[in-house]
């Protein structure tokens, strides 16, 4: 799997990760992307002048198998974002079903031709739901359950333990899976590093349950450091615009987490080293992601 950040505007980075599947000459790219408050009501025009173009570009660079989306803000954003970015080039993908929550939601987009849509089913926190989303691989019928969150954004012990909270909602129901089930979890987490109670719950071995997650990175302390810089997704930019984040590309809030079935190399399995945020090219830190010269894509 892949997180993919962009060398972008008003987007925070993403994230891109590629999955296989054993036994087929198989390998899907799932790609994790907080939009920003797509679309803006009081700015649809520009939307989809300014911003649509460079959506596209993203998409068309990187042709996820699977785009999973956080901050979808209307009850049209994931068809507009369907029509007018994913199958602006042709009918190649389709969308999974919205649901619109209290606050900002999720959305998914996939390819057909690889990938059957089940259900999405909202697991319900104080402030944003959180997705899971049931897909079937059609090659093989293998089927992979990810799990869409956007959880409590900003530092301080409120915000950290709501964001805990947030992940005790998702373990309920990943603790209940069966074992050995294939899921994963991607977004837009705002943790700050593996102190923070949310990051810990999500990995925590509870008795009798498969149900904790894998970071296929692992990177231990505070991630707001130059040492992990390779690995951080947010902020694409140093000034702000359109009310994101800004301060330049610094934070590891994007992540891909693994269940323990799509660590080993069975049925679906994530590719090691894979996990990238496209466009950080590591030169970038506490910059804009487009400034000067960046190595990581083109232009």
């Amino acid at each position: 799997m892949s997180t993919t950040p962009r060398t972008i505007f008003s987007l925070t980075t993403l994230l891109i990760a590629a999955l296989c599947v054993h036994g087929q000459n198989s390998s899907v790219k799932i790609m994790s992307w907080n939009l920003l408050n797509w679309p803006s009501v009081s700015q649809s025009i520009q939307d989809s002048t300014n911003r649509c173009p460079d959506y596209r570009t993203v998409v068309q660079y990187e042709e996820p198998d699977i785009l999973v989306t956080q901050e979808n803000a209307t009850t049209y954003s994931t068809t507009w974002f369907l029509n007018s970015v994913m199958n602006a080039s042709g009918p190649v993908y389709s969308q999974g079903t919205y649901i619109h929550g209290q606050d900002t939601n999720n959305g998914i987009f996939y390819k057909d031709s690889l990938f059957n849509f089940v259900s999405n089913v909202r697991i319900t926190t104080s402030l944003r739901d959180i997705s899971q989303f049931t897909m079937v691989f059609k090659p093989t019928s293998d089927t992979i359950l990810i799990y869409s969150v956007h959880l409590k954004a900003s530092n301080g012990s409120s915000n950290e333990q709501q964001r805990a909270e947030e992940v005790d909602a998702l373990r309920v129901v990943t603790d209940a899976l069966p074992s050995g089930t294939d899921f994963i979890v991607v977004g837009d987490f705002n943790i700050y590093g593996s102190f923070e109670s949310a990051y810990q719950k999500l990995l925590q071995v509870h008795s009798g349950t498969d149900g904790r997650f894998y970071d296929p990175l692992n990177l231990s302390g505070t991630w707001n450091n130059p040492s992990y810089r390779f690995f951080h997704t947010q902020s694409t930019r140093l000034n702000s615009l359109n009310g994101g984040s800004f301060g330049g590309m610094n934070d590891r809030f994007d992540m891909i987490l693994l269940s323990r079935a799509v660590t080993e190399p069975t049925g679906v399995y994530y590719h090691p080293g894979s996990l990238t945020p496209v466009g950080n090219d590591g030169n970038h830190f506490d910059e804009s992601i487009n400034y000067g010269t960046n190595t990581a894509v083109p232009v």
